[in-house]
């Protein structure tokens, strides 16, 4: 016997009925899970700030009360950093940075960070709080390699061309620079003169590079000891090195260098050449000069 339409049909909308409200009501259930973790969620993110509130950033205890800027370790004394002034600078430049007054853990260490390595003589830093009251500053310096005249005054420079001012220690032992056209420095800025750039490749040039001769290594700042830099009209880079009787070098001896870059390391190392080869018993003392670029034969 042949169902009846209807009744097919009447059975089919009551299963689907009973389909849209089973679904219907995981729905529910899930929204409702969903919505009561959420509620957990918000509770434990406000207990959380309130008991970071309560236990840190209001907490007395952790009242900023010292604030110590040092090199890496005790033994290192900064002699570039101007301590007074960054901390000054902090203090009219970020908010919240009062001694006495600011909770440690409301300090914005990335922007004391990005402050810190703005100082002309810093390299690299670190910035770390130390409970219960203290904010640490320490300050990797720049390393001075020579001192440049400006107008007059002297200014420290590093390897990387940073202009660095002169404070504590005695740095009368650097070579003296001088720029090839005359200009006044500021200590922060950076060097942009062709020929300054030159002379500092030399000189990181002259310690790292060596040759070997009699069986040691011998490096060119270890005969050629410089004492001023400069440049002449055709680009030649002057150096004028202090006595060094081992190599039989007279006070005054200029060295003649070709400052390009593919001619720099040849220029040094015609220039070692000739002392090596010319400091033994009967050999020629060098009393003016050495002309060691391409233009010239090596040696006078």
């Amino acid at each position: 016997m042949r169902p009846n339409t209807h009744d097919e049909k009447r059975l089919l909308g009551g299963r689907k009925a009973e389909d849209q409200s089973r679904r219907r009501s995981v729905m529910m259930i899930a929204a409702g899970w969903m919505l009561a973790i959420g509620l957990i969620l918000f509770s434990a993110l406000l207990f959380v700030a309130g008991a970071r509130r309560l236990f840190l950033t209001a907490n007395p205890h952790f009242t900023l009360k010292h604030v110590e800027i040092e090199g890496p370790t005790k033994s290192d004394k900064l002699l570039l950093t101007d301590v007074d002034a960054l901390k000054e600078d902090l203090q009219q430049s970020l908010k919240n940075f009062e001694v006495g007054r600011v909770n440690l853990f409301t300090l914005d260490l990335a922007s004391i960070r990005s402050k810190t390595l703005k100082m002309p003589a810093t390299r690299a830093c670190t910035v770390e709080r130390i409970l219960p009251d203290t904010l640490r500053i320490t300050i990797f310096e720049k390393r001075p390699v020579a001192r440049i005249l400006s107008e007059g005054s002297v200014l420290l420079c590093s390897l990387d061309g940073s202009l660095l001012s002169k404070n504590e220690g005695n740095y009368d032992n650097l070579p003296v620079i001088q720029p090839s056209k005359p200009g006044r420095l500021q200590p922060g800025s950076e060097i942009e003169d062709p020929a300054v750039l030159t002379a500092l490749r030399y000189l990181q040039h002259a310690g790292t590079w060596w040759r070997e001769f009699d069986g040691r290594k011998i490096f060119p700042e270890m005969i050629f000891t410089p004492t001023f830099i400069k440049t002449r009209a055709d680009g030649t880079l002057c150096v004028t090195v202090a006595a060094n009787p081992d190599c039989r070098l007279l006070a005054g001896v200029t060295l003649y260098l070709n400052p390009s870059p593919v001619e720099l390391e040849p220029s040094v190392k015609r220039a070692v050449d000739w002392v090596l080869h010319n400091r033994d018993e009967g050999g020629k003392e060098v009393k003016e000069y050495i002309e060691a670029t391409v233009r010239a034969p090596a040696g006078k």
